[in-house]
């Protein structure tokens, strides 16, 4: 139905799916590779429709959402797919990791995208 909202996301992120991103990671920051991850970060935060599926779901370095790749996604992440806005479907929409383009999937592994089609992905222009 048109202007329905989706199921609202319990507040907590299931264990599985915590674990599942946090193996991934292997403990270092999925976006610049260079620190410590501390934080698990929605890339499309619950708050415009996002989900606590791994896909959905990236390990970054920083404190909260002011400092480290954690802050550099809540200012201004979009560029490298690290905030989603409403209505994108986030298992389509590729993230920079670790400077490599690459689209997540729920089993905690990625796909690899060369840099034109990830900037096709991220302007809605392809699938």
């Amino acid at each position: 139905m048109i202007g329905q909202r989706p199921p609202k996301q319990p507040k907590k992120i299931p264990a599985r799916n915590e674990a599942t991103v946090k193996a991934r990671s292997g403990g270092m920051c999925e976006s610049c590779g260079r620190a410590t991850a501390s934080n698990i970060h929605h890339r499309q935060y619950l708050s415009r429709g996002g989900t606590h599926d791994v896909h959905n779901l990236i390990h970054l370095c920083g404190m909260g959402n002011v400092n480290g790749c954690h802050g550099r996604a809540h200012k201004d992440g979009e560029r490298e797919g690290l905030a989603i806005g409403r209505g994108y479907r986030s298992e389509l929409m590729p993230v920079l990791y670790r400077d490599a383009w690459v689209l997540l999937d729920d089993d905690g592994g990625m796909r690899f995208l060369n840099e034109s089609t990830a900037q096709l992905l991220m302007n809605g222009e392809a699938e």
